[in-house]
């Protein structure tokens, strides 16, 4: 049984798109320029440490939610790329006169931001139009493909990664433009209105109380590499979908986030100056595993409501960036103008907010879940609500959860329900949740007899009827 699930899993692998693993690179990208950058171009703020980032990736967010088109997309990809390259060059001009004023220094770090948030951004806005279980392994393995790019070429003369940053960047834009053609074929672009979104609040708070207390920590710990410590959640991702792929949902993530942030911030705050390499490691792996749930939850909403992933990519991701800013502000304070005893203080109230906004995500088990998010209410043509809107349809994901919480559905029926309203074929739903055809039919006669029908036409009237 364990041998034909492992192959059943390989098989949707196998259906990947090797594009889509680009996303390595850029990766790769962004933690091999801080090297030269640090040796050549000493970094300025030109605000507060991620409050730039944090902006633009509510600027991009917004704009993406007025111009949502693939012209957009392919502009925003041609801009993030000249920045990156531009990044390059100017860090090349250092190395070449061998000086760096602070006017090199801010154009290098506002080219470097702005291209790391534009491409990150589209990314995961073509990640979500992937089902959520191949999302979680794709992120996973370019997380491990990107860190051994870095140790390739880590260590080498500064001269010869300045190229290799370049060259990098040129992969990432083309691998995106065929891996976007690629993704038009699993599912279609959806057009995204301003009047017709979610906002995930539960998701937000989770995000913005973890990146605080992160922040905080940050500055008490040694600094362990990310290679490390981002590598580690990724494989215990990887393992836990080939080996148990039925199970597989978002509070996995959490529970693997929440114990590793706790438990590290706890060897922080309490034993100052012990055990540093142990808090060090748990507080970054528990940081990273929360950086792949932002992805996962930013590409579920996104592929089950219609949403824009960028739009929530700058909600949520601009909201991680602040909160971090903040909480490393508040920690170098903490840290240089409070006693022990205060600061200790601090840390309890920080380990309990950690506790309450993870406590609000356990809830959310379905990988289709709203994340305590909110419909707007419809516009009329004009831009003003009309009297028919005043009591607005509820979008295919509400209906199919309320559907299954009134018919007792589990989290993995609710999934194949909602593929099945998609309009997919069982052995596509078999592909993008890595179980057999047999199982999905399977899933499918458990749901007829819990909602009482007899075939999937039945099944979308009762979809239907809930408009």
């Amino acid at each position: 049984m364990k041998t034909e699930r492992f192959n059943i899993v390989l098989r949707s692998m196998a259906g990947i798109p090797l594009a889509f693993y680009g996303y390595a690179f850029q990766k790769a990208w962004i933690s091999i320029e801080s090297v030269p950058s640090a040796a050549l171009a000493p970094h300025i703020d030109v605000l507060p440490g991620g409050v730039l980032n944090a902006l633009l990736a509510f600027a991009f967010g917004f704009l993406a939610l007025k111009f949502d088109s693939t012209r957009f997309r392919r502009n925003a990809l041609a801009i993030g790329v000249a920045l990156q390259l531009c990044t390059a060059a100017l860090l090349a001009v250092s190395l070449s006169f061998g000086f760096h004023p602070a006017a090199l220094s801010i154009a290098s770090s506002l080219a470097d931001v702005g291209g790391v948030v534009l491409l990150s951004a589209l990314w995961i806005d073509l990640y979500s139009l992937l089902n959520p279980v191949r999302v979680a392994y794709l992120n996973a393995v370019t997380i491990i493909v990107a860190q051994a790019l870095i140790f390739v070429v880590e260590g080498n003369e500064l001269w010869r990664i300045l190229p290799v940053m370049a060259v990098l960047s040129c992969i990432t834009a083309l691998l995106y433009l065929l891996a976007a053609r690629d993704g038009r074929k699993e599912q279609p672009p959806t057009p995204v209105s301003k009047a017709r979104f979610l906002f995930p609040y539960k998701a937000v708070l989770f995000i913005a109380v973890y990146s605080f207390a992160y922040g905080i920590a940050s500055q008490g710990i040694n600094v362990v590499s990310a290679r490390y410590t981002a590598v580690v959640p990724a494989i215990i991702v990887l393992a836990f979908i080939f080996l148990n792929t039925r199970r597989f949902n978002i509070s996995m993530l959490l529970r693997l986030a929440f114990p590793l942030m706790v438990a590290g911030f706890l060897l922080v705050s309490l034993i100052p100056g012990e055990v540093r390499s142990v808090s060090s490691f748990m507080l970054s792996s528990g940081f990273s595993a929360m950086e792949m749930l932002l992805v996962l939850i930013v590409c579920t909403i996104a592929y089950s409501s219609g949403t824009s992933a960028i739009w929530l990519f700058g909600i949520l991701g601009g909201t991680q960036f602040l909160a971090r800013a903040l909480g490393s502000s508040f920690g170098a304070f903490a840290h240089s103008e409070l006693g022990g005893s205060e600061f200790t203080a601090i840390s309890v109230v920080v380990i309990v907010l950690v506790i309450l906004a993870s406590l609000t995500l356990m809830s959310e088990k379905s990988l289709f879940s709203v994340w305590g998010g909110f419909k707007s209410r419809e516009a009329a043509g004009d831009g003003s609500p009309s009297e028919k809107d005043e009591a607005p349809a509820e979008s295919l994901e509400m209906r199919i959860n309320t559907i299954s919480a009134a018919y007792s559905l589990t989290d993995r029926e609710t999934e194949v329900f909602y593929l099945a309203m998609k309009g997919k074929s069982n052995a596509q739903i078999g592909r993008d949740m890595f179980i057999s055809v047999g199982t999905v039919k399977a899933h499918l006669y458990h749901i007829y007899q819990k909602l009482g029908i007899h075939t999937r036409k039945e099944l979308f009237a009762l979809v239907e009827k809930r408009k």
